[in-house]
């Protein structure tokens, strides 16, 4: 095979796979803007969205608000399952404004098989505690001057430093984790929360890190889709 020959075959094969490329990066595309579209008409997809309707009853009714702001309504029947990070729970626990990931049955489509509630986390500076243990309202500081707050029930679990801790380790100064249910970009009901040493504390060091606190999962982004 002479040098030109090569040539044009190396052309030849580059131009192939550019057009395998090219048309391989659409149909991922489409595959990708597609979720929420083609999942919204119920082809057996998986879809997340926010609950902006609820009946809870059996057959009951679910619509989801989509990430590009169109709202599908899908039926929930005594198949569905209901599950809030790795918990199974009832539906009643279902309310407006949550998270959710929803499977779509893939032979009745407009039947939902499962409603995953999708947990959000915040963090945070303390910067003021009212209320008491089991009723409390925790304000953070959040990113960018924002003012987070997050609410403590009966059933919030605490850990410091790896161990279990108590709602008297939240003080004001103390940096925190909270995991939980967010009703609103700014307000979550923490089922967990993890605690740092507060800015000053002899265990800190000059730039108040707790070191137990780093590493562990928590990060300036709130988890879920919001």
């Amino acid at each position: 095979m002479t040098k030109k020959t090569i040539n044009v075959a190396r052309v030849a094969t580059s131009t192939a796979l550019g057009l395998a490329l090219a048309v391989g990066g659409t149909s991922v595309a489409f595959a990708h803007g597609a979720k929420d579209h083609a999942s919204s008409h119920g082809y057996g997809h998986a879809i997340d969205g926010t609950i902006a309707g609820l009946t809870v009853s059996t057959p009951g009714s679910l619509t989801l608000t989509l990430r590009d702001g169109t709202s599908v309504t899908y039926t929930t029947t005594a198949a569905t399952t209901y599950s809030e990070g790795h918990s199974t729970v009832a539906s009643s626990v279902l309310a407006l404004g949550e998270n959710v990931d929803v499977m779509l049955n893939a032979t009745t489509p407009t039947n939902v098989d499962s409603v995953r509630i999708d947990m959000v986390k915040f963090e945070g500076k303390i910067t003021a505690i009212t209320g008491v243990a089991g009723a409390a309202t925790i304000t953070l500081s959040g990113p960018n001057n924002t003012t987070r707050t997050v609410t403590v029930d009966a059933a919030t679990t605490f850990e410091m430093k790896g161990q279990t801790a108590s709602f008297a380790s939240l003080v004001v100064g103390a940096e925190i984790g909270a995991i939980g249910l967010s009703s609103s970009n700014n307000t979550l009901t923490a089922t967990s929360i993890r605690v740092s040493a507060p800015e000053g504390s002899k265990n800190v060091g000059s730039k108040h890190h707790d070191h137990s606190f780093q590493g562990q999962g928590f990060s300036s982004h709130d988890a879920g889709r919001h």
